[in-house]
């Protein structure tokens, strides 16, 4: 089995793999030809970084999407591939890159045959030889990816709200309702500077690059945006009628919708904006946001509300030397970390971690006794702020060597959120 890079002019072979895993529909033959027919212009401009523009991130000299297959020795056969997308994510207030793998697919009569291992474990030895320093991905299976050093990544809430449990009242700043021509970079602007504290949420240089105001109407989807008595735009949405008179404002996979607000004032005037303007028409509303977010005092009648906690994906770090070296630590100290990880063995040893209020971060591989032993999974999950130090004791996984190592000043909870999704 050979695993490699497959070329613009190639794609149509992943996409014939991926249209049988996913039980979808493709014009074969069409997309053959068409694929077969890039220029030489258009195949560099695939293999090509995503951006030159400014403002530069770090993700821009990077081609969009790296697509790795497992062929046949002698190429006449694809088994199955897999989509790495390269994003700028934020992480401890840093900019770093990150692989999104997505399209993950075996054709039927290959599985079980080492075909995703093989690609996997390809994708992830680029990533760190690239300077990657986290991994996504949205699991099928939980327990199958962990076996790749991926863990279920931050959780989030959706709240279903009825229009009666939100008390009428008039609303501070003003709701502008954008249309064919109008300016979307408030979206752009709310969206990074609220995403900017978390942890994994990606950079964007556009909200949406396939959103114009002229597709959301022929979707019936709306978009608003709120704006304080400054008249700075604080807060939007972006709304499609459900079925039971629902207002559903939830990005998922089909539907990039979005409710999105700075801050409390923000968030409250939108809800009751709704409420004033939409009663008429829809019964709830309902959106997603980080689990850190807290709208029960918002919210007039909480029994007339549901709010269902979901887990987002899986993360994974690419780099531990990277990771620890960004890491924001609480005060000063030292830990030994031995970390486990069987599919990027870089990364399998004891790091002796050195941190400071006056200095960054000192790491180093050590032969000294470790104060915790934990996979690369958890490691994620600590490291990102998912989780903190006293979940430890529900990580059967976990040995922590040393009781009086300051645990508690590394592992400690974190805004961490991602919306992207691939």
């Amino acid at each position: 089995m050979k695993v490699r890079l497959l070329e613009g002019n190639e794609m149509y072979r992943a996409w014939l793999v991926q249209t049988v895993a996913f039980e979808g529909s493709m014009d074969f033959q069409k997309q053959k030809e068409k694929c077969e027919a890039m220029t030489p212009e258009e195949l560099a401009a695939f293999s090509g970084p995503q951006s030159t523009e400014a403002p530069h991130l770090p993700s821009d000299p990077f081609r969009k999407t790296k697509c790795w297959a497992a062929l046949s020795d002698d190429e006449s056969q694809i088994y199955g591939c897999m989509n790495i997308y390269t994003y700028t994510a934020n992480f401890d207030g840093q900019q770093i890159l990150m692989g999104g793998i997505g399209g993950v697919s075996t054709l039927p009569s290959f599985r079980r045959g080492g075909v995703i291992r093989s690609c996997m474990t390809a994708a992830l030895e680029d990533m760190y030889d690239c300077g990657y320093t986290f991994s996504f991905l949205y699991p099928f299976s939980r327990a199958y990816y962990r076996q790749f050093g991926f863990e279920s990544g931050p959780r989030t809430c959706t709240w279903t709200i009825q229009m009666e449990a939100l008390k009428p009242q008039k609303i501070a700043g003003s709701v502008e309702q954008l249309f064919p021509g109008d300016d979307l970079s408030p979206l752009t602007e709310i969206y990074n500077q609220f995403y900017q504290p978390y942890n994994l949420a990606v950079v964007r240089k556009q909200y949406d690059p396939e959103l114009t105001v002229e597709k959301l109407l022929q979707e019936q989807r709306y978009v608003y945006v709120w704006r304080n008595d400054q008249g700075e735009p604080r807060g939007f949405f972006i709304a499609k009628k459900a079925e039971k008179r629902q207002m559903d404002c939830n990005t998922t996979f089909w539907l990039k919708n979005g409710f999105l607000a700075l801050d409390a004032q923000a968030c409250h005037a939108m809800l009751h904006f709704i409420r004033n303007t939409f009663s008429a028409d829809y019964d709830s509303i309902t959106f997603t946001v980080p689990e850190n977010i807290h709208l029960e005092r918002l919210i007039a009648e909480e029994n007339k509300t549901q709010c269902t906690v979901q887990l987002n994906g899986m993360a994974r770090i690419v780099n531990v030397q990277k990771a620890l070296e960004m890491c924001k630590c609480r005060g000063d100290g030292s830990l030994c970390i031995q970390v486990e990880d069987s599919v990027l063995p870089q990364n399998h040893a004891v790091w002796r971690l050195h941190f400071s209020t006056e200095a960054p971060n000192q790491v180093e591989k050590t032969d000294s006794p470790a104060d915790i032993t934990l996979s690369i999974g958890d490691l994620t999950s600590l490291l990102c702020g998912m989780r903190d130090s006293d979940d430890i004791s529900y990580m059967p996984e976990v040995t922590i060597h040393n009781p009086a190592a300051p645990l508690e000043q590394v592992f400690y909870r974190k805004p961490c959120h991602v919306m992207e999704l691939f």
